[in-house]
């Protein structure tokens, strides 16, 4: 299989990666319907990516600094057109992984610009949503958290470990967590506050953590992708029944997501229609 967009070649290992994670995501697609989906997924990335490289300026240094550990660790656990972009490059060539990262950030920022501009959702339309979708439905359990993080440099681990191991002390001796915070983590942004989550929102090793501690908690220094942390439990929600008040920005985000993905679509209806594509499903040997 192959896909060209333009001056572009997407080959048969590009499209493979990207038709495993289609036949996963939808168990029992054909494979013709499979490689359908392989190849819109291609060109709506395609397309985005040019667009954003024409439109958009490069993100600024200091944005690319501060979202590129985290982005690296989230590659191994990437979908789609983004795992399949990171396979076909080098990702342990540190500028590989940026110019990935800068492609990313452009394509966010156009979609923030083009594609996101509309009112708030009316109640009507919030409470429709409801209806069709959610009533019945269960809220999660959720954890209200704050956290500092500090990113070890190369080689460096031991010594933010003990950086990290000497903030909890202070924290545990009287010091204001959200001002440790502010002095302290890469994550300064509301005194650590990152609000309330649910399982599933946060990586795996956050969530083993903090959703396990008791409210008012300081938990000892760990480790993610991310870094060293030290999270503090505000507040736990049990499960509750979902109601258009406390599933509001579920709706919301969900009422958004849909107009910016139809916004899009009618884009990439015009765009396609002057871009030089070709698509071929037939499987090559590489």
């Amino acid at each position: 299989m192959r896909v060209r967009v333009d001056k572009k070649i997407f080959g048969n290992d590009f499209c493979m990666i990207m038709l495993q994670d289609i036949s996963q995501q939808f168990p029992g697609i054909s494979d013709e319907e499979a490689r359908t989906k392989v190849a819109e997924e291609i060109i709506r990335g395609c397309l985005l990516s040019n667009a954003a490289k024409k439109e958009m300026p490069p993100p600024p240094k200091n944005l690319i600094e501060r979202e590129l550990p985290g982005f690296k660790a989230m590659l191994p656990s990437a979908r789609g057109f983004l795992r399949a972009c990171a396979a076909e490059s080098d990702m342990r060539d540190e500028s590989a992984a940026r110019r990935l990262l800068e492609d990313k950030l452009r394509v966010d920022m156009l979609v923030q610009r083009r594609f996101s501009n509309f009112p708030e959702p009316s109640r009507e339309m919030i409470e429709e949503l409801f209806e069709k979708h959610m009533k019945g439905r269960m809220k999660p359990a959720e954890a209200h958290a704050s956290h500092i993080v500090k990113r070890p440099s190369p080689g460096d681990a031991g010594k933010t470990f003990l950086k990290m191991c000497e903030i909890r002390k202070e924290i545990l001796d009287g010091l204001d967590f959200a001002e440790a915070a502010k002095l302290y983590s890469e994550c300064k942004e509301s005194g650590g506050d990152i609000g309330w989550f649910s399982k599933g929102m946060m990586v795996e090793e956050f969530e083993t953590v903090v959703l396990s501690m008791n409210t008012g908690e300081v938990s000892p220094v760990f480790r993610t992708p991310f870094g060293y942390h030290i999270a503090k439990l505000h507040d736990k929600r049990p499960p509750s029944p979902c109601t258009v008040d406390n599933c509001m920005d579920e709706i919301v985000a969900s009422i958004k997501s849909k107009l910016v993905e139809d916004k899009i679509g009618n884009w990439l209806k015009n765009t396609r229609a002057k871009a030089a594509v070709e698509v071929d499903r037939i499987r090559h040997k590489e």
